[in-house]
């Protein structure tokens, strides 16, 4: 048994000496090829214009499955009344548009106004259809568009006959 524990502790003298051999031995240097020169372009390529075509499918909208431009407020023509409000309820939608003979016009789904048929009253915007195609219309205070304010202020709903629920407390 004693010898088999000399064996075993020569074996361990010599892997140890071994080891400490190869740790403080220096290593070469590892070769590292050149990498290859890459060729610059001589210039960048040119950008190709955009035509009338290019500049046709890029107005059409993407996610639209009519794919027809949406005209804003600013295109639609001048006679066209100003939207000054929505009302939606639960059994209602209204839109209210403001006339320069100062008696509002309200108007729900489906109304027509000048050459334009309402198609929704969303929470922000009325969508109207007409010869210019699809009109998108957010409401706007007189202040905002420079008009003049009216000159009779509107009567209260209470002395106007109009039955107002204060709704849930």
């Amino acid at each position: 048994m004693i010898g088999a524990r000399l064996g075993l502790g020569g074996l361990v003298l010599a892997l140890a000496a071994t080891a400490a051999a190869l740790a403080l031995a220096p290593m070469p240097a590892p070769q590292v090829a050149p990498a290859p020169a890459r060729a610059l372009p001589a210039a960048a390529p040119r950008r190709a214009r955009p035509t009338a075509a290019m500049a046709q499918i890029l107005a059409r909208p993407l996610f639209r499955p009519d794919r027809r431009p949406v005209a804003d407020a600013s295109t639609a023509a001048t006679s066209m009344p100003r939207l000054s409000g929505i009302l939606r309820g639960d059994a209602v939608r209204l839109a209210i548009f403001a006339r320069s003979s100062g008696k509002p016009v309200l108007l729900g789904e489906g109304g027509r106004l000048g050459g334009y048929r309402i198609v929704r009253i969303g929470r922000r915007a009325v969508l109207l259809e007409g010869p210019r195609g699809r009109l998108r219309l957010v409401p706007r205070f007189a202040h905002e568009t420079g008009a003049a304010p009216p000159a009779t202020m509107p009567k209260p709903a209470a002395e106007a006959g109009i039955l107002v629920h204060p709704g849930p407390r």
